[in-house]
Parts: structure tokens; sequence; C-alpha cells
């Protein structure tokens, strides 16, 4: 069974919590869901009023009553907070864990307290009160009990004996309650236990009635059917519950408060005079009886702080009475007096380059001390005179001013240092500098505002040393100068273009004569003219060079007058025309298996080929398809078939002349289709995909897989042997694994035959 978990709010109330104000029996489980394939949940009816803010927990965490303590395996917790109104007496309210660990609740808010609700860790749900989370002596409010376990079984309670202080499944009953009173055990020996439950009996009739009828197991359905239990309020007759209790309700109070006015934000002290009776605490609202609750005591004594002028409304609630008509009182906070500032007379603040000030403080007889606030700026940087003006408030409405007095001044000249620099023409024969890459670290306390040189672009006629003048100027106008020697150098090399490749036939003797190809190299240079630089050719014009189908590299340099040189290179193809003979092999018959599939063997040796001159006697033969290429045959639903296929032979020599023949292989197969009844997908590695073999032939197929319903569970287009029991449509499964049984298949191959059908079996 799975773990469900309900999630509540706790509402703080001034500085008490509320707890503990319910009884044992006030509120009884009617409904109980743990199936792992259906929505966890359980539900409760209210046999009581139950107060706004009241907060119950709820775990499945067992209890040792002979220890008086909580077992110590980890469980988690839901609080629930009733809501604004409270709970009337005979409300059904439910709660469903929609996903992990996220649940809803029909009326109320939850909180969840833990890391993962797993119903299989723990079968019972305890409604408690208490301090937070699992407190020390919790107040057990109602139980449901969900397990049976012969080994774990006392005879006297129906629920576990208690031998276990950390299975989540075993709990003793609670503390204060008793089974077939308050709480009830579902499954008592021999059992058998069940996932879900459901009240099937009256809700009609006293709560001390209702109360025993609810926690008896013979008027309770059991089932481990999943979804046929629903335990939503809808589910159950409406319930006429008579709430009505021997309690005595409390006095309408005179609420007094403190004589006078207090400051705005500060506590006045209200006074309540009456008897709570059976009420447990006074509820103090605002805006109305009833309305915005605002505080909760037991005394007769509480401190609020009032905004401006509040009225508060006070009644008893609580221990099943009915709650009444208010008391009330009103309170007035007010504050008429300006905030002191804490010096007289500000003192001026100056600077040279800028200033910034601090704001100052005033003393008020509500708000304590004051920080000043101001429109103007907090720091100046221009040179110049500037009043603040600073401003007190207190929040209540009253105000002080007070003016401060700002001055800027500054008379000192900058500190200016160069620095000499080299820097290279680019490849237009120019090149340009700024002021700061002359500027060696010059400063200024207030800042520098621009750096100025008195020559920034330079060209070839400018190759050596020149002086540059720098001049900074700071950000109040100061100036000062000094000098830099900038070297101009020229590091470009030429730039050389060289000729395309060039083609050469050999002559009879497959030799050529390399030509002179320096005129025909594009050559160019940032600051030198092309009739001073100097141009050679490796190798010399006039070499004798042989080698068919060879490539001869030619390399042509240019060297500038500062010494920069730069290198092109090209290729000679010696080529030779002469044309291959070529005779391809008779054309093949082959057959396959079932598989259709043929490998293309290396037929190149069978080809017969006549080599060129020139000393050439080595070729390239290329088969296409290549040796070891699979051809598949066409075939339809088993019917021996037959496919052709061209293989062609490319010989190349090392001139790069080319020839080709061609040859045809003619296939043979017979094609099954193969269909499984069954697969396991449990993850083993073994049969855990349903496989249809020969699919592949189909590439166009299409499948639907149905379960014994005739619901769709799983589809697709081009289905690639991939579906391992999981379902692609929306279920009520958390994981989407389908259960073990036989499903149904609908095949279309998609080659405009019949479609395929029939049954799998899926076993886990």
């Amino acid at each position: 069974m799975r773990r469900i978990l309900l999630i509540c709010a706790i509402f703080f109330f001034g500085n008490q919590v509320l707890y503990s104000q319910l009884n044992a029996g006030d509120i009884a489980f009617i409904g109980y869901i743990t199936n792992e394939d259906e929505d966890d949940g359980f539900t409760f009816i209210s046999l009581t009023y139950i107060p706004v803010g009241e907060v119950i927990h709820f775990t499945d965490k067992g209890w040792n009553a002979s220890t008086s303590s909580w077992y110590l395996n980890t469980e988690d917790d839901l609080t629930w907070t009733s809501p604004a109104g409270g709970i009337p007496c005979g409300t059904i309210i439910e709660v469903i864990e929609d996903d992990d660990d996220d649940f809803e609740v029909t009326a109320g808010t939850l909180v969840f307290t833990g890391g993962n609700w797993s119903q299989s860790n723990g079968d019972q749900i305890i409604a408690y009160q208490g301090t937070g989370v699992f407190p020390a002596s919790p107040t057990f409010i109602a139980a449901i009990h969900g397990d049976y376990n012969a080994s774990d079984y006392d005879p006297v309670t129906t629920w576990n004996a208690g031998s276990s202080t950390t299975n989540g499944a075993s709990s003793m009953v609670p503390t204060g309650l008793t089974n077939g009173v308050n709480c009830v055990s579902l499954f008592p020996a021999p059992g058998p236990e069940k996932d879900d439950g459901h009240y099937n009996g009256s809700l009609t009739g006293t709560s001390a009635a209702l109360r025993t009828l609810i926690n008896s197991p013979a008027n309770w359905d059991t089932t481990d059917d999943d979804g046929v239990l629903e335990n939503s309020p809808g589910d159950y007759p409406v319930p006429s519950v008579n709430c009505a209790s021997s309690s005595i309700n409390p006095d309408i109070p005179v609420v007094t408060h403190t004589s006078g006015t207090v400051c705005n934000g500060n506590n006045i002290s209200l006074t309540i005079s009456g008897n709570l009776n059976s009420a447990t605490y006074w509820y103090v609202y605002t805006d109305s009886c009833g309305g915005t609750l605002v505080a909760t005591t037991a005394t007769s004594i509480i401190n609020l702080t009032p905004a401006s002028t509040t009225t508060y409304y006070v009644r008893g609630e609580g221990g099943g009475v009915t709650p009444g008509s208010c008391g009330t009182v009103t309170a007035t906070a007010s504050d008429f007096t300006a905030p002191v500032p804490d010096v007289a007379t500000l003192a001026d603040v100056t600077g040279a380059c800028s200033a910034t000030v601090t704001a100052p403080t005033a003393t008020d007889n509500c708000a304590g001390t004051i920080t000043g606030t101001t429109t103007d700026p907090l720091t100046y940087s221009t040179q110049g005179n500037y009043a603040i003006t600073w401003t007190f408030d207190d929040g209540n409405g009253n105000t002080s001013t007070q003016t401060q007095n700002v001055t800027i001044q500054d008379n000192t000249l900058p500190t200016v240092i160069c620095q000499s620099i080299t820097v290279q023409l680019d490849a237009a024969g120019t090149a340009n500098i700024a002021a700061p890459d002359i500027d060696g670290g010059s400063t200024d306390a207030c800042g520098i505002a621009s750096l100025m040189a008195s020559t920034t672009s330079f060209t070839c006629a400018d190759v050596g040393t020149n002086t540059v003048t720098l001049t900074v100027t700071d950000n109040n106008g100061n100036t000062s100068s000094c000098t830099s020697i900038v070297t101009v150098e020229d590091t470009i090399a030429p730039v050389v273009i060289c000729p395309a490749d060039q083609t050469l036939a050999l002559d009879a003797n497959c030799q050529i004569v390399i030509p002179d190809y320096t005129s025909m190299a594009s050559i160019t240079d940032n600051c030198s003219s092309l009739s001073s630089i100097t141009v050679i050719q490796s190798p010399d014009a006039g070499t004798l060079v042989s080698g068919a189908s060879s490539l001869q590299t030619v390399v042509i340099t240019a060297q500038d007058q500062s010494g920069n040189s730069a290198s092109c290179s090209f290729a000679i193809t010696l080529e030779n025309n002469t044309i291959l003979t070529l005779k391809c092999p008779l054309n093949q018959q082959v057959s396959t298996d079932n598989s259709c599939t043929y490998e293309i063997g290396d037929y190149t040796a069978l080809v017969l080929a006549e080599l060129s001159n020139c000393g050439q006697n080595n070729v390239t033969v290329t088969q296409l398809p290549e040796s070891g290429t699979l051809v598949t045959a066409e075939s339809t639903n088993g019917i021996s078939t037959e496919r052709q296929t061209t293989v062609t032979i490319i010989v190349e020599d090392m001139s790069g002349n080319t020839i080709s023949c061609e040859f045809i292989i003619d296939v043979t197969c017979t094609h099954d289709l193969f269909i499984p009844e069954f697969f396991s997908p449990n993850g083993d590695g073994k049969n855990d995909y349903f496989e249809i073999n020969g699919l592949e032939r189909f590439p166009r197929n299409n499948i639907v897989i149905l379960n014994r319903w005739g619901n769709k569970v799983f589809a697709m287009q081009d289905y690639d042997n991939s579906w391992n029991g999981k379902s692609t449509i929306v279920m009520t499964t958390r994981d989407g694994h389908l259960p073990s049984g036989t499903y149904y298949y609908v095949l279309d191959l998609g080659n405009n035959e019949n479609s395929k059908n029939g049954h799998i079996e899926l076993r886990r």
C-alpha cells in the first residue's frame, strides 16, 4: 500500500499557536485509499464545530503506546488548518494526492513536511494536535488502521502489538483513543488486508451515535480493485449530524483598554472581563465580529498594536461551544509633535574635487531617532557652492527641516608624465597613435578630463624618431604638458601573389623546361616602389624536370627596401594525356536467405586494363558500390522477388586519365515476417521490447496497441521495435508502466494490403 499525505498551514495569531482545542472523536475517518494505481487519499467528517485557524496534523508514523513515543522510522506529516469561518459540524473533507507529494483538500489549507510520501512504509493515518510536527506529548483526535500482520497482532485492540519500533506499517492504538470508539481497525483477524476502504453506513444522527457507527469495521466496504471506491464528499449521503453538547457558551465579555492615546505603532493593553466557560480561547477580531482574526488568548489581558483608530471585537470560541456576540472596544493611536534636530546648526562641507555628506539625525517623541532625508544630491563633484535641505519625518504627519552648505573648489595643476613608444606602419603605409599611448601615468586629484597629443598620424616619410607633445587637462580646466619620442618603423613585408597553378605537357622524353614566371607574379608594398623590390624564382627559369603525372613547386620571393620579404608558391603539373583501355567482368547472379540482403563482393581483380607510356605502371581501381555494400531485394508478403544492381569499375592512372565499365548483379531472396506472441519488459535485458522480425522491410508501417477493454494504450507511426510496455496515452498510472496481461495489436504495413492483427501477452 502507498502512504497518503495531507498538507496543512499553521496559523500564528499574535504570539500564540492554536492547537489542542479538539477532543478525541471530534473528527472521524470515513475514507481510506492507498492503492498505488489510483489517487491516494483519505476522507474525514467533523463531528463538532472546528474553529477558524484550528490545526490538525495527519501522519502514518506509528505510535508506541507502551513507551508513549513515536516509532523511530522516518515518516512525513500533513498539517491541516481550518479556513475562515471554521468548519461546521457534519462537514466531509477529502484529501487527494494528485501527483507525488502534491495534494488537494476540499476545505482548509495544507502544508507537507517530509521528503517522499509513500504508503508502502505505513498502513495507518493518525490525526493529532500539539506544538509542531511529532511533538513528545501529542493529543490524538482520531485514527484509522489498515494493516493486518498475524505476527504482530493485538487481539484485544485489533491493531499492532508494538513489537517493532521502526516498521512504518506498525502502530499501537494511539494514547487516549479506543478502538471502535474514536478510532477504527479496518482488518481485524483473520484479515485479509485490503488497499481501499469506504464507510457505507448512515451519516444522520447524533455525533456520539455516528462516531460508534463509523469506527466499526462492519460498516465499511473494502477492496483491492483499482478505482472501485470513491471518497469525495459527493460519494456519501448528505450528512445531518446533531452536534448538540453539554458545553456552556462563554459570556459576552466587557472589553476595556488603558486610558489615553499611544504613539502610532506602540502596544495597547486590552482587559477582557467575563468567563470562557466551556470555550477554549478569547478570539480577537477587527472589521467585524468574526471578521479578521488578529489574536487569541486564554487570559484576561492581551497586548495589541492599533493602527490609528481601531475597534476590536472579542468573543469566546473552541471547546464545542457556539460562537456568539462580541464585546467591543475602540483604541486610538496618535502623534502631534515634530522631530527635533540633534544638532542645532549643521557644519559646512568643503572639498577640492568632490564631497559627500552624511545624513543628520533628529529625535522624536514617538519614533525615537529619525535620519534626515533630502531630494538634493548627497555627493558633489562640480565646482561651486550648494545648499542641502534635510527633512525629518516621524511618519505620523509631523516634519521639521535643516539646511547644510557644500563648497567645491580646485586650484591644483595636473601631474603630467610622458613615455616614448615605437609604432609600425600598416599595409597602407600609415600609423596612428592616441594621446593615452604616450601617457606614462599622469594624475590629478580631481581626475583627468582629457589628454591631447600634438601629432597622431605618421607615414612612410616619418620612418625614424619623432617628437610629440602631450597636454593634460583636469576636470576643472587646469593643464600641464611634456614631450615624448615616437619611433616609426616599417615591418610590413611585400604582398606577393603567384600565378595560378600551371599544367605543362610532357615531351617525347617525358620532360619539360621551367619558364620564367616572375613577370606573372603580382607584387605590392606599403612603402617601397615596384622598381626597388628584388624578385627571385626557385627553381630558376630554364631548369629541366621530368616525371609523368607529378607536381613541380615553384616559389617566388620579393624583398622591399626595409629588408622585409615574402614568398608565394604555385604548382606545375607534368601531364600525360594517353588514354587507357578497360574490360569489366560478365553479369553476376546471386541469391540470399530470408534476410533478403546480399553483401557485394570485390570484383576489381576481374578487371582487365592496359597501361599508358612514360613508365606509368601504377593505376587506381575503384568499384561502385564498394565491396561490403549491402543490397536488399524488394519483396512483398514472403513472395520470392529479384533486384538488379549495377556495379561500375573506374580505372585512373597517375596522370589522372580515367576510363570505366559496368556490369549487373541480380539478387534473389525470399522474405518472412515474424510477430512474437509475448514479451517481458522487466529490465533484465532479455525480450524487453515488442520486436517484429522483418518489419524493417515496411518503413511506412503503423501500429496501435489496445487493452482488453479496447482502450488505446500505445500507438506509433513507422514503428521501430521500441515498445517497452509503457503507455504513451494519458493513463491513471503514476509512472506509465502497463500491468501484465493480454493486449491486442493492429499492424498496418503501409503496402495497401490488409492489416495484420492479433494478441500479445505482456509479462512483468
